[in-house]
C-alpha cells in the first residue's frame, strides 16, 4: 500500500505559497491544495521497509541491543506471533539475566511503550487513500523562479532512498545524540549483534530438535552445553551494553 508520507518542509512551503496566491489572485472559487506524494511520487510501505532497513544497517545507532529486523505483515495473527517470539520472549529472557546480575530490567517496559506508540499507526498502515494533487503543480507555474526555489514543494523530485538515509542519519545525530564519529564503532557492534541473532536462530532450531530426540541422553548433554554457552554469551553482551551506556 502507498504510504503517502511527505517531508514536512514541503507542506509548509506550499501553505506560504497558497497564502500569497490567494491574497494576490482574488477568486470566488475555493481551491483545495493536497500536498501529498501518492499521486505523483508514490512510496509504498514495502519500500520504506526495504530501503529503511538498508539505511539502519549502513548508519546504525550506537550500542543497539539487537540486530534490526522485522517488517510489515498483512496478517494480524502472524504479527502477534512474531511479536511474542521476536520481542517479548527475548525481552523477558534478557530482563531475567539483568535481575540475576543486579541490574534493573528494562526491555519489557521499553517494548510495551514501543508497541503502544506503533498502535497509533495501524489504521494508516493498513489502509490507503488517493489524493489528487494537481493544484500545487499549477500553482508553481504562477510563481517566479526565485520563489519556486525559496518555497520549494515539488514532490515529484523527492529521492526517497536519499530521504530515508538522511532520516536515519538525522535520527541518529539529533534525536539520539550520536556523534557521527561513533559510526565505525557502531558498525562493528552491529556486526557482533548479527552473529548473536544467528546464534539465537540456531537455538530455536535446536529446541525443536531436542523435542524430537529428547529420549537420547547424549542429545540432552549436548543441549545443556549449547544452552549454557548461549546464556553465557548473551550475559556478556548484555553486561557489555549496559557498561558502555553507563560509561557514556
Amino acid at each position: 500500500m502507498v504510504a503517502d508520507v511527505v517531508p514536512v518542509e514541503f507542506p509548509i512551503n506550499l501553505m506560504i505559497a497558497v497564502a500569497w496566491h490567494t491574497a494576490t489572485h482574488k477568486s470566488n472559487d475555493i481551491v483545495v491544495y493536497n500536498c501529498s506524494t501518492g499521486f505523483h511520487n508514490p512510496l509504498t510501505w514495502g519500500r520504506i521497509e526495504k530501503d529503511g532497513m538498508k539505511s539502519l544497517i549502513n548508519y546504525p545507532m550506537s550500542d543497539v541491543m539487537w540486530y534490526p529486523g522485522g517488517g510489515f505483515k498483512s496478517n494480524r495473527l502472524q504479527h502477534r506471533i512474531e511479536v511474542i517470539f521476536y520481542h517479548y520472549l527475548p525481552a523477558y529472557l534478557l530482563d531475567f539475566l539483568a535481575r540475576l546480575s543486579g541490574r534493573p530490567p528494562m526491555l519489557v517496559r521499553l517494548y510495551d511503550r514501543a508497541h503502544k506508540a506503533m498502535s497509533v499507526l495501524y489504521y494508516f498502515t493498513t489502509n490507503e487513500w488517493r489524493f489528487i494533487s494537481e493544484n500545487p503543480i499549477r500553482l508553481m507555474d504562477t510563481m517566479s523562479a526565485e520563489d519556486r526555489r525559496l518555497f520549494y514543494f515539488d514532490v515529484r523530485t523527492i529521492d526517497w532512498q536519499a530521504y530515508l538515509e538522511n532520516y536515519s542519519l538525522g535520527t541518529r545525530q539529533f534525536i539520539l545524540k550520536d556523534d557521527p564519529s561513533t559510526l565505525p564503532r557502531a558498525r562493528k557492534h552491529l556486526r557482533r549483534m548479527y552473529w548473536v541473532k544467528q546464534v539465537a536462530r540456531v537455538l530455536v532450531i535446536a529446541l525443536f530438535v531436542k523435542v524430537i530426540i529428547s529420549g537420547s541422553s547424549a542429545a540432552r548433554h549436548l543441549w545443556n552445553m549449547a544452552v549454557g554457552f548461549i546464556f553465557s554469551l548473551l550475559g556478556r553482551l548484555y553486561s557489555g551494553a549496559f557498561s558502555t551506556i553507563s560509561n557514556e
